[in-house]
């Protein structure tokens, strides 16, 4: 597995302070490589052009909702096997169900720290590399 400085990482959230919380947080773990898109439309522009390791997601996206954009991704051959994380404020327990059905790698609900932030995020990529072996 290549060092987490070299993922490709992409944050989708309409609300730039939240893109650039989550960037910072990101950057914190250890990514260096963190692109951002600013709606569902120009992420799905992204996931067409480029290889991810990680998709940051938000669920609300002003354009679109995170659900929409997950499963665009997972029809996505480029990056169809994409670690997603849902990261978002919306908590219910039926969004929570939608995301892991439609092939999310894991959830956080904001506000979240950076402690829970990393736990979540080695649990999706290694459930990721379990799944790709």
């Amino acid at each position: 597995m290549k060092p987490i400085e070299q993922f490709e990482v992409l944050v989708v959230d309409d609300q730039k302070s939240m893109r650039e919380l989550a960037m910072l947080q990101l950057y914190k773990v250890g990514f260096r490589r963190i692109h951002e898109a600013i709606n569902g439309s120009s992420a799905k522009d992204l996931v067409v052009a480029r290889q991810y390791d990680l998709v940051m997601l938000d669920w609300n996206l002003g354009d679109t909702n995170g659900l929409e954009v997950l499963k665009f991704i997972r029809a996505t051959p480029l990056n169809k096997a994409t670690c997603v994380l849902i990261a978002t404020g919306e908590n219910k327990l039926s969004n929570v169900q939608s995301a892991m059905t439609a092939g999310a790698s894991n959830y956080i609900t904001k506000p979240y720290n950076d402690l829970d932030l990393r736990a979540r995020l080695e649990r999706a990529l290694m459930r990721r590399l379990g799944e790709a072996a």
